[in-house]
Protein backbone atom coordinates (compact mmCIF):
# COMPACT_ATOMS: atom_id res chain seq x y z
CA UNK A 1 0.00 0.00 0.00
CA UNK A 2 1.38 3.67 -0.67
CA UNK A 3 2.36 5.43 2.06
CA UNK A 4 0.89 8.51 1.08
CA UNK A 5 -2.98 7.22 1.21
CA UNK A 6 -5.16 9.37 3.11
CA UNK A 7 -5.73 8.55 6.15
CA UNK A 8 -9.10 8.58 5.13
CA UNK A 9 -8.94 6.00 2.23
CA UNK A 10 -10.28 2.71 2.03
CA UNK A 11 -7.48 1.47 0.98
CA UNK A 12 -5.66 1.39 4.21
CA UNK A 13 -7.75 -1.87 4.79
CA UNK A 14 -8.09 -0.91 8.68
CA UNK A 15 -9.13 -3.29 11.65
CA UNK A 16 -11.39 -1.45 14.14
CA UNK A 17 -11.17 -2.08 17.61
CA UNK A 18 -14.15 -0.97 19.49
CA UNK A 19 -13.52 0.84 22.45
CA UNK A 20 -15.15 0.25 25.93
CA UNK A 21 -18.33 1.69 26.73
CA UNK A 22 -18.54 3.56 30.08
CA UNK A 23 -20.67 2.62 33.35
CA UNK A 24 -24.06 4.15 33.10
CA UNK A 25 -23.32 7.28 34.34
CA UNK A 26 -21.61 10.29 33.75
CA UNK A 27 -18.92 11.94 36.21
CA UNK A 28 -19.79 15.10 35.12
CA UNK A 29 -23.48 16.84 35.23
CA UNK A 30 -24.11 18.16 31.65
CA UNK A 31 -24.73 21.56 33.37
CA UNK A 32 -20.98 22.21 33.87
CA UNK A 33 -20.01 22.06 30.53
CA UNK A 34 -18.62 25.21 28.59
CA UNK A 35 -20.47 26.08 25.35
CA UNK A 36 -18.10 24.54 22.90
CA UNK A 37 -18.40 21.30 25.17
CA UNK A 38 -21.87 21.12 25.03
CA UNK A 39 -21.93 21.53 21.36
CA UNK A 40 -19.41 19.13 20.75
CA UNK A 41 -22.03 16.22 23.00
CA UNK A 42 -24.68 17.52 20.70
CA UNK A 43 -22.88 17.48 17.27
CA UNK A 44 -21.83 13.68 18.04
CA UNK A 45 -25.10 12.91 17.70
CA UNK A 46 -24.98 13.44 14.27
CA UNK A 47 -21.69 13.31 13.30
CA UNK A 48 -20.59 9.89 14.97
CA UNK A 49 -17.40 9.70 14.28
CA UNK A 50 -14.91 12.08 14.51
CA UNK A 51 -11.15 12.03 15.28
CA UNK A 52 -9.24 14.13 18.02
CA UNK A 53 -8.12 16.67 15.80
CA UNK A 54 -11.87 16.94 14.19
CA UNK A 55 -12.94 17.75 17.71
CA UNK A 56 -10.27 19.85 18.75
CA UNK A 57 -10.78 22.58 16.09
CA UNK A 58 -14.63 22.91 17.43
CA UNK A 59 -13.82 22.58 21.01
CA UNK A 60 -11.00 25.45 20.22
CA UNK A 61 -10.80 26.88 17.37
CA UNK A 62 -7.02 28.31 16.49
CA UNK A 63 -6.00 26.19 19.45
CA UNK A 64 -5.30 22.83 18.31
CA UNK A 65 -3.64 21.61 21.30
CA UNK A 66 -5.94 22.87 23.86
CA UNK A 67 -9.03 21.51 21.98
CA UNK A 68 -7.39 17.88 22.66
CA UNK A 69 -7.06 18.67 26.27
CA UNK A 70 -10.91 18.87 25.90
CA UNK A 71 -11.45 15.76 23.97
CA UNK A 72 -9.42 14.09 26.74
CA UNK A 73 -11.41 15.71 29.22
CA UNK A 74 -14.84 14.66 27.59
CA UNK A 75 -13.26 11.18 27.41
CA UNK A 76 -12.49 10.95 30.87
CA UNK A 77 -15.83 12.06 31.72
CA UNK A 78 -17.72 9.49 30.03
CA UNK A 79 -18.62 11.85 27.23
CA UNK A 80 -16.98 9.94 24.52
CA UNK A 81 -15.34 6.72 23.91
CA UNK A 82 -12.25 6.28 21.82
CA UNK A 83 -11.99 3.32 19.28
CA UNK A 84 -8.69 2.37 17.54
CA UNK A 85 -8.65 2.01 13.44
CA UNK A 86 -5.01 0.14 12.71
CA UNK A 87 -4.13 -0.16 9.23
CA UNK A 88 -3.61 -3.66 8.14
CA UNK A 89 -0.51 -3.68 5.75
CA UNK A 90 1.76 -0.42 7.37
CA UNK A 91 0.31 -0.42 11.25
CA UNK A 92 -0.71 2.89 11.55
CA UNK A 93 -3.06 3.88 14.01
CA UNK A 94 -6.20 6.32 13.74
CA UNK A 95 -7.52 7.21 17.13
CA UNK A 96 -11.38 7.68 16.36
CA UNK A 97 -14.33 9.10 19.04
CA UNK A 98 -17.98 8.23 19.46
CA UNK A 99 -20.31 9.74 21.70
CA UNK A 100 -20.92 7.47 24.44
CA UNK A 101 -23.99 5.20 25.74
CA UNK A 102 -24.34 7.40 29.09
CA UNK A 103 -24.25 10.53 27.08
CA UNK A 104 -26.89 9.39 24.26
CA UNK A 105 -28.88 8.18 26.90
CA UNK A 106 -29.09 11.53 27.96
CA UNK A 107 -29.90 13.07 24.66
CA UNK A 108 -32.16 10.57 23.74
CA UNK A 109 -30.33 8.59 21.03
CA UNK A 110 -30.22 4.89 20.71
CA UNK A 111 -27.18 3.02 21.85
CA UNK A 112 -24.11 2.77 20.01
CA UNK A 113 -23.91 0.75 16.79
CA UNK A 114 -20.67 -0.94 15.50
CA UNK A 115 -20.26 0.35 12.07
CA UNK A 116 -18.71 -0.94 9.15
CA UNK A 117 -15.35 0.40 7.81
CA UNK A 118 -16.52 1.98 4.74
CA UNK A 119 -19.03 3.62 6.97
CA UNK A 120 -17.02 4.63 9.50
CA UNK A 121 -14.66 6.26 7.11
CA UNK A 122 -17.81 8.31 5.23
CA UNK A 123 -18.53 9.58 8.79
CA UNK A 124 -15.02 10.86 9.24
CA UNK A 125 -15.32 12.46 6.34
CA UNK A 126 -18.66 14.49 7.21
CA UNK A 127 -17.21 15.23 10.28
CA UNK A 128 -13.96 16.43 8.02
CA UNK A 129 -16.19 18.91 6.12
CA UNK A 130 -17.94 20.21 9.43
CA UNK A 131 -14.53 20.52 11.52
CA UNK A 132 -13.43 22.67 8.43
CA UNK A 133 -16.57 24.98 7.89
CA UNK A 134 -16.95 25.25 11.11
CA UNK A 135 -13.68 27.07 11.20
CA UNK A 136 -15.10 29.78 8.41
CA UNK A 137 -18.88 29.92 9.51
CA UNK A 138 -19.54 28.96 13.36
CA UNK A 139 -23.25 28.45 12.13
CA UNK A 140 -22.54 25.70 9.66
CA UNK A 141 -25.11 23.23 10.34
CA UNK A 142 -24.90 19.31 9.23
CA UNK A 143 -28.09 17.27 8.93
CA UNK A 144 -29.45 14.35 8.08
CA UNK A 145 -29.89 13.81 3.75
CA UNK A 146 -31.18 11.05 1.55
CA UNK A 147 -29.33 8.29 -0.81
CA UNK A 148 -26.80 8.56 -2.23
CA UNK A 149 -25.82 11.80 -0.03
CA UNK A 150 -23.81 11.60 3.22
CA UNK A 151 -25.25 14.85 4.62
CA UNK A 152 -26.95 18.30 4.09
CA UNK A 153 -24.59 21.19 4.69
CA UNK A 154 -25.68 24.83 5.90
CA UNK A 155 -22.72 26.78 5.49
CA UNK A 156 -22.75 31.24 5.27
CA UNK A 157 -26.35 30.65 4.12
CA UNK A 158 -25.72 28.24 1.15
CA UNK A 159 -26.68 25.10 1.06
CA UNK A 160 -25.00 22.22 -0.54
CA UNK A 161 -25.39 17.82 -0.47
CA UNK A 162 -21.87 16.13 0.66
CA UNK A 163 -21.12 13.03 -1.01
CA UNK A 164 -17.51 11.51 0.34
CA UNK A 165 -17.11 8.65 -2.32
CA UNK A 166 -15.76 5.93 -0.27
CA UNK A 167 -16.29 3.59 -2.71
CA UNK A 168 -17.56 2.77 -6.30
CA UNK A 169 -20.78 2.19 -5.60
CA UNK A 170 -21.75 5.07 -4.05
CA UNK A 171 -20.08 6.93 -7.00
CA UNK A 172 -22.28 5.50 -9.57
CA UNK A 173 -25.27 6.60 -7.57
CA UNK A 174 -24.06 9.91 -7.03
CA UNK A 175 -23.19 10.22 -10.73
CA UNK A 176 -26.50 8.99 -11.83
CA UNK A 177 -28.28 11.31 -9.33
CA UNK A 178 -26.62 14.43 -10.81
CA UNK A 179 -27.44 13.31 -13.59
CA UNK A 180 -30.92 12.26 -14.08
CA UNK A 181 -32.23 13.28 -10.68
CA UNK A 182 -35.26 15.54 -10.35
CA UNK A 183 -33.64 17.83 -7.78
CA UNK A 184 -30.64 19.71 -9.14
CA UNK A 185 -29.22 20.18 -5.55
CA UNK A 186 -26.00 21.66 -5.26
CA UNK A 187 -23.45 18.92 -4.52
CA UNK A 188 -19.83 18.70 -2.88
CA UNK A 189 -18.06 15.87 -3.81
CA UNK A 190 -14.77 14.81 -1.96
CA UNK A 191 -12.87 12.12 -3.50
CA UNK A 192 -9.82 10.01 -2.19
CA UNK A 193 -7.78 11.19 -5.46
CA UNK A 194 -8.72 13.89 -7.90
CA UNK A 195 -8.21 10.23 -10.19
CA UNK A 196 -10.99 9.11 -8.83
CA UNK A 197 -13.27 11.83 -9.71
CA UNK A 198 -12.27 11.41 -13.55
CA UNK A 199 -15.72 9.99 -13.97
CA UNK A 200 -17.45 13.43 -13.48
CA UNK A 201 -15.62 14.60 -15.74
CA UNK A 202 -18.18 14.00 -18.65
CA UNK A 203 -21.59 15.59 -16.65
CA UNK A 204 -23.06 18.19 -18.84
CA UNK A 205 -24.43 20.49 -15.79
CA UNK A 206 -21.31 21.14 -14.27
CA UNK A 207 -22.42 24.20 -12.40
CA UNK A 208 -24.56 21.62 -9.63
CA UNK A 209 -21.12 20.01 -8.15
CA UNK A 210 -17.79 20.87 -7.31
CA UNK A 211 -15.19 18.04 -6.41
CA UNK A 212 -12.72 18.08 -3.76
CA UNK A 213 -10.03 15.42 -2.11
CA UNK A 214 -9.07 14.57 1.05
CA UNK A 215 -5.80 16.37 0.64
CA UNK A 216 -7.63 19.41 0.21
CA UNK A 217 -9.97 19.00 3.18
CA UNK A 218 -6.83 18.26 5.33
CA UNK A 219 -4.59 20.77 4.32
CA UNK A 220 -5.51 23.54 1.88
CA UNK A 221 -7.16 26.79 2.77
CA UNK A 222 -11.05 25.69 1.54
CA UNK A 223 -11.50 29.02 -0.59
CA UNK A 224 -8.95 27.28 -3.16
CA UNK A 225 -9.66 23.14 -2.35
CA UNK A 226 -12.94 23.04 -4.51
CA UNK A 227 -12.15 22.44 -8.58
CA UNK A 228 -14.98 22.46 -11.07
CA UNK A 229 -14.87 20.47 -14.71
CA UNK A 230 -14.43 22.56 -18.18
CA UNK A 231 -13.98 21.17 -21.34
CA UNK A 232 -13.33 17.69 -19.50
CA UNK A 233 -11.14 18.88 -17.23
CA UNK A 234 -10.82 19.78 -13.57
CA UNK A 235 -10.26 23.50 -12.95
CA UNK A 236 -9.33 25.11 -9.66
CA UNK A 237 -11.92 27.76 -8.45
CA UNK A 238 -11.58 30.12 -5.96
CA UNK A 239 -14.80 30.41 -3.50
CA UNK A 240 -13.75 33.71 -1.53
CA UNK A 241 -16.71 33.01 1.20
CA UNK A 242 -14.96 29.52 1.93
CA UNK A 243 -11.99 31.82 3.06
CA UNK A 244 -10.43 31.02 6.54
CA UNK A 245 -10.92 33.32 8.67
CA UNK A 246 -8.12 34.65 10.82
CA UNK A 247 -6.99 32.39 13.56
CA UNK A 248 -6.76 33.31 17.59
CA UNK A 249 -6.26 31.58 20.60
CA UNK A 250 -10.02 32.46 21.17
CA UNK A 251 -13.12 32.28 18.75
CA UNK A 252 -16.48 33.01 19.66
CA UNK A 253 -18.56 29.39 19.70
CA UNK A 254 -21.83 29.40 17.73
CA UNK A 255 -24.27 28.69 21.14
CA UNK A 256 -25.73 25.54 21.12
CA UNK A 257 -29.75 25.05 20.88
CA UNK A 258 -32.08 25.90 23.70
CA UNK A 259 -33.28 22.38 23.06
CA UNK A 260 -30.31 20.69 23.00
CA UNK A 261 -29.47 22.30 26.25
CA UNK A 262 -32.85 21.61 27.31
CA UNK A 263 -32.36 18.03 27.23
CA UNK A 264 -28.72 17.79 28.63
CA UNK A 265 -29.94 19.72 32.35
CA UNK A 266 -33.20 17.90 32.25
CA UNK A 267 -31.90 14.66 32.07
CA UNK A 268 -29.68 15.21 35.72
CA UNK A 269 -32.12 18.26 37.16
CA UNK A 270 -33.94 15.19 39.57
Amino acid sequence: MSSDLSPFHIGNKYFINWGRQPSDTIKLKPSTLNTAQRLVVEKMGFLYFATRVQLAKILNPGNIRRGKKNVSFLLDKGYLVEHTMTGKENNKMLPIYSLSNPARKLLGYQKFQKALTVEVLSKLMVSQFYSRFYEVDPATQMEASHVPFDALCTVRGMQFQIATLRDKGQREKVLNQIRFGDNKEKVLIVASQFTEANAFLDIKETHLFRITTDHNLLKEDLSVSFSYVENGELKSELIPPFKSRPKVVQEPIQPVSNEAITRLLSAVSE
